[in-house]
C-alpha cells in the first residue's frame, strides 16, 4: 500500500517575499505622494500656524479668553514655540509629499507622451475628432512634408512601397507646464523650510567712528540663532557719516550713511554708501538703514571711593517740534537713576532741522540731570566736557556723536522662495502660451492618385485650433490641386 503523500504546502520563496516588499513599497510610495495626504498635512499644517498667530498675539493673557484660547490652555499648548519641532516635521513631510508627487506626475507625462506620441495608422487617424481625407493627383508625401516644415514641427517618419507615415510635434514642453506650475510648490516649501533652519536679525547702533564687529553679543537685540549655520560671520562695519535730511521735523526725507566693510582679519572691503532701500550685503548678511537716528552721549561715573564706570546714553530725535530728547540711566551697582535731558545746537546741523538747532544761541550741549524716582529732583546742568555731583556719584559729560541704527538679517531660504515664484511665472507662461500642437498623416497610393489623411490634436484652445486646422487643409487641398474630400 503506498504511503500517502504529505498535503501541499506553501513554500516560502524568497521571490514572493521580495514582491510583497515591492508592493508595500509602491503603496507607501502612493500614499506619502497622494492629493489626499497633501490635504491632511496642508490641513494640519494650518492648525499649527494658527496656534502659532494666535499664542503669538498673547490673546492667552486676556481676562475673559474666547473659546478657542480657553481650549488651546486646556491642551497646554499657550506657547507659540511648543510646537516647533511638529511644524518642522510636517514642512519636512510636505517636502517629501510634494517631491513623491512631482516625481509621480513627471512618470504620467512621459507614459502620456509616449501614447499620444509616434506614427499611427491610416484608421487611427481617421478616427481622430480633428482628422481630414482628400485625395491629391501625385507628390502628396512631399506636400505633407513641406506642410509639416512650415508649421515648425518636428518630424518622424515611416515608408514603405506603397505608404507613407508621418508624425509632426511643437512645443512638446508645454506638457510640463502643470509639472512646473506643482514644482513650484515644492521649491517655495523648500525655501520656507531653509528660512526656517537659517534665518536670524538683528539691531545693532553705531556713532561715527565706531566700528561693529559681527557677533551674536554685539547687537542690541537678536534673534534666537538658527539651527542651521550658526555661527557669526565674523565681518567689521564702520560708520564714516550719516546723510540725514528732513523736509520738515517728523518728516523724514533722507537717511542714509557711508560704511567701511573690512573681513575678519581686517582686510577692507571698501567703502559702500547704504540707504533705507538699498541695503548692503556681507557674507550672506543684508545690511538695512535703521530707522531710528539721534545721539550718543559718552558718561563716566567716580564714586566717593574712585571706582569709574563709562557708560553710553541714546537719545532719540525729536518727532515733533515741541518734544524733548530724553534718555534714562541707572548706574551699576547703586539704586541712582537719573532722567537725562539733552540740549544740543547740533540738531541744527541736520538739514530740515535747523530751527531746533536755533533754539540753543550759546552753541553747547548739556544734560538736564534729573533724579528719578517716587519724589522727582532737579539736580542741575551738566554741560559737555563739565561735571557735576549726585548723591555722591561726580558724572562727566564726556563726548557726544551723532548715531544711526542698522539691522542685519540672513535668510538662505529667501532667493529659494524666489525662484520657486520664477518658475511659477514660466509654468504658467509655458500652461497657457506654449501649448504643444500634434499631427498626424499617411499617404497611400491608390488608383485614382494619393490618398491623404490627416489628424491634429491640441490639449487647449480646441475650437480656435480646428478653426485654423480647417483653414490650413483648404490651403494645403488647392496646392495639391485636390479634385474629391
Amino acid at each position: 500500500m503506498a504511503t500517502p503523500s504529505p498535503p501541499f504546502l506553501p513554500s516560502s520563496h524568497p521571490c514572493g517575499s521580495m514582491k510583497n516588499t515591492t508592493n508595500y513599497s509602491k503603496k507607501i510610495f502612493t500614499l506619502l505622494g497622494s492629493l489626499r495626504f497633501s490635504f491632511l498635512l496642508l490641513l494640519l499644517f494650518c492648525l499649527l500656524v494658527a496656534q502659532r498667530a494666535i499664542i503669538a498675539q498673547k490673546f492667552v493673557y486676556l481676562e475673559d479668553p474666547p473659546w478657542f484660547i480657553t481650549a488651546l490652555n486646556a491642551l497646554g499648548l499657550n506657547s507659540p514655540d511648543l510646537l516647533s519641532i511638529p511644524m518642522y516635521g510636517l514642512l519636512s513631510l510636505l517636502v517629501v509629499n510634494l517631491a513623491l508627487a512631482t516625481i509621480s506626475m513627471t512618470k504620467r507625462i512621459k507614459a502620456k507622451s509616449i501614447g499620444l506620441g509616434g506614427i499611427r495608422g491610416l484608421e487611427a487617424v481617421q478616427s481622430m475628432p480633428i482628422s481630414v481625407d482628400f485625395f491629391v493627383p501625385a507628390d502628396g508625401d512631399a506636400l505633407l512634408t513641406t506642410f509639416f516644415e512650415k508649421k515648425h514641427l518636428k518630424i518622424t517618419r515611416e515608408s514603405s512601397a506603397s505608404e507613407a507615415r508621418l508624425y509632426g510635434i511643437k512645443r512638446g514642453l508645454g506638457r510640463w507646464g502643470v509639472l512646473m506650475f506643482h514644482l513650484t510648490f515644492l521649491v517655495i516649501l523648500v525655501g520656507a523650510l531653509l528660512s526656517v533652519l537659517t534665518r536670524y536679525a538683528g539691531i545693532f547702533d553705531l556713532a561715527i567712528g565706531e566700528t561693529f564687529v559681527e557677533s551674536r553679543d554685539r547687537y542690541e537685540s537678536v534673534t534666537a540663532p538658527p539651527i542651521l549655520f550658526s555661527g557669526d560671520k565674523k565681518f567689521h562695519l564702520r560708520l564714516d557719516a550719516i546723510d540725514l535730511s528732513y523736509w520738515k521735523p517728523g518728516a523724514l526725507k533722507q537717511n542714509a550713511s557711508t560704511v567701511s566693510i573690512f573681513t575678519e582679519h581686517g582686510v577692507p572691503l571698501g567703502e559702500r554708501h547704504l540707504a533705507i532701500n538699498s541695503p548692503l550685503r556681507v557674507d550672506g548678511v543684508e545690511i538695512y538703514q535703521g530707522s531710528k537716528t539721534g545721539f550718543i552721549a559718552g558718561l563716566e561715573a567716580i564714586d566717593a571711593v574712585g571706582t569709574k564706570a563709562q557708560g553710553r546714553v541714546k537719545f532719540f530725535l525729536p518727532a515733533r517740534p515741541d518734544e524733548p530728547m530724553i534718555s534714562r540711566v541707572q548706574f551699576p551697582g547703586t539704586n541712582l537713576i537719573l532722567d537725562l535731558e539733552l540740549f544740543t545746537d547740533m540738531v541744527g546741523t541736520i538739514k530740515g532741522l535747523e530751527g531746533l538747532g536755533a533754539q540753543h544761541k550759546n552753541k553747547v550741549s548739556l544734560l538736564k540731570v534729573t533724579v528719578a524716582g517716587a519724589h522727582r529732583i532737579f539736580n542741575g546742568v551738566l554741560f559737555g566736557g563739565a561735571s557735576l555731583e549726585v548723591e555722591g556719584v561726580t558724572v562727566r559729560f564726556v563726548s557726544l556723536t551723532p548715531f544711526t541704527s542698522f539691522f542685519a538679517a540672513r535668510d538662505y531660504g529667501v532667493p529659494v522662495i524666489f525662484a520657486g515664484f520664477a518658475l511659477l511665472i514660466f509654468g504658467l507662461i509655458i500652461t497657457y502660451f506654449w501649448v504643444p500642437e500634434q499631427y498626424w498623416a499617411v499617404v497611400r497610393q491608390e488608383e485614382n492618385g494619393e490618398r491623404v489623411v490627416i489628424g491634429a490634436t491640441t490639449e487647449k484652445f480646441k475650437a480656435s485650433f480646428r478653426e485654423r486646422f480647417e483653414a490650413e487643409i483648404l490651403a494645403l487641398q488647392a496646392k495639391g490641386e485636390n479634385f474629391d474630400r
